[in-house]
């Protein structure tokens, strides 16, 4: 962002370990990080940013309608959100026999258990670059590079306001 002309860079994380993490990869840029919970009003100004970014967290909050009217509220108008979160069909796809299938319903929101959860590395974006020609070897895991060749991961959303 600082490489795109971001003058000032702010952070809202639940997570103590993120925050320090931030603090440690983003010093340089003297970055504003509070840690709260998303859907918590907090100091950061209201009416000011011009972009708001939520990278595979918006799913995680307990209070979806006041997390994004405290989005609402920190843009300017004009202002975007960009969000990402895995991508809705990607749930219902597994691996089986050297095959990617459809194993569950898009429309079934029940619970479900994922055995193989832990995965490979999925390097977004670089896949088609960087392995556009290679074959992967199979993989039942839920991530893995075999599966993230043959069907998007990821949903990514931009609204303004």
């Amino acid at each position: 962002m600082a490489e795109n002309g971001a003058s000032e860079l702010w952070g809202i994380d639940l997570s103590t370990e993120q925050i320090k993490t931030a603090e440690s990869i983003l010093h340089d840029l003297n970055p504003k990080l509070i840690c709260a919970a998303m859907e918590e009003d907090t100091v950061a100004p209201k009416g000011y940013f011009d972009i708001v970014y939520s990278i595979f967290a918006l799913g995680w909050t307990s209070d979806l309608p006041q997390t994004l009217n405290l989005i609402y509220s920190y843009l300017k108008e004009g202002g975007s959100f960009v969000f990402s979160w895995e991508h809705p069909f990607f749930t219902n796809l597994r691996t089986c026999e050297n095959q990617v299938v459809v194993e569950t319903s898009y429309q079934n929101e029940e619970p479900w258990v994922i055995e193989s959860f832990k995965g490979e590395n999925v390097p977004e974006g670089i896949i088609a670059k960087k392995y556009k020609n290679e074959a992967f070897d199979y993989s039942d895991r839920y991530y893995s590079l075999y599966k993230a060749n043959k069907v998007p991961t990821t949903l990514i959303i931009k609204a303004r306001k």
